[in-house]
């Protein structure tokens, strides 16, 4: 498995890249952040993984200075003419959750 390095933006907007050493890889994101809940490391999260145990105290977040690169999410689906009532209603109940 190929580890990704953690991006992160300083204040001065320069993008620098962060190669923590760790002797556990995880794939998966749910993983990772369970793995930090029990105390085993740092984890780069995203926040809607995140934003519960942050807010309950059971993570805290780091690096608060840095801001990260926004990851995009796509809806994809056949076709808008064939739209299913449902799945419109989980695109705009995802836009207004995400606020995208």
């Amino acid at each position: 498995m190929k580890r990704q390095p953690w991006r992160l933006q300083d204040a001065s907007g320069e993008w620098l890249k962060l190669s923590p050493n760790s002797r556990l890889r995880l794939d998966s994101a749910e993983a990772i952040r369970d793995a930090a809940l029990l105390g085993l490391g740092l984890a780069y999260l995203p926040t809607f993984l995140a934003a519960n145990y942050l807010n309950d105290g059971r993570l805290q977040q780091l690096l608060q200075a840095y801001g990260t690169e926004e990851v995009p999410v796509h809806a994809i689906y056949p076709s808008k003419q064939h739209l299913p009532p449902k799945v419109r209603g989980f695109i705009d109940l995802m836009v207004e959750r995400w606020k995208c």
